[in-house]
């Protein structure tokens, strides 16, 4: 019941206020306010959030499911094929990803929009290490932004941990050593 009677009525409500030019601090209609802005599962500044702000709510819940889906399989998809795997192998890797349990039954919930980033958390680091220089670190930041923006901090401190325990596993083969872990 999170979705109906919590999740989907703050989303309306901060489309609504954004409408009306107000940022989202503050919402009146629980208890006798509450933040708004400052409660991450509220996700006022996640992208895909921000779809409600431009298109009716049907469609934007509906086309933000599909982008969750579609991040994490086109990052899973693209880190399979960063260690090499082949294309067949990397897209039922990444099917299997997309279509797990755990996302799908999680997607209209800011924990799901935290998991569809994992993947992509893991392929940039390994960009990262396979690719010394700026545009990864720069790409890297950004997702970990996103993922912590997208509303379920638990899940981003996982993936973030996640991410750096990757690349402490792989800067031991990686070009100028573990040197890529300063970056």
């Amino acid at each position: 019941t999170d979705v109906a009677f919590q999740l989907h009525p703050w989303l309306l409500h901060v489309a609504g206020e954004i409408r009306h030019g107000h940022f989202p601090l503050w919402n009146p209609s629980v208890f006798t306010g509450a933040p708004l802005f400052a409660n991450p599962n509220s996700g006022v500044l996640f992208p895909l959030n921000a779809l409600a702000y431009l298109l009716p709510i049907g469609l934007a819940l509906a086309l933000g499911a599909a982008l969750k889906l579609l991040t994490a399989g086109l990052g899973m998809y693209w880190l399979l094929r960063l260690l090499a795997v082949g294309p067949l192998g990397a897209l039922t890797g990444a099917a299997a990803f997309m279509l797990n349990g755990a996302l799908v039954a999680w997607l209209q919930y800011p924990v799901g929009s935290a998991i569809a980033f994992l993947p992509l958390l893991l392929a940039l680091s390994e960009w990262l290490r396979q690719r010394p220089g700026g545009g990864p670190v720069v790409a890297l930041a950004c997702a970990v932004a996103l993922d912590v923006f997208a509303g379920y901090p638990p899940i981003a401190l996982l993936g973030a941990l996640a991410a750096g325990l990757w690349a402490l596993v792989r800067a031991r083969g990686a070009p100028g050593g573990p040197r890529v872990l300063l970056r």
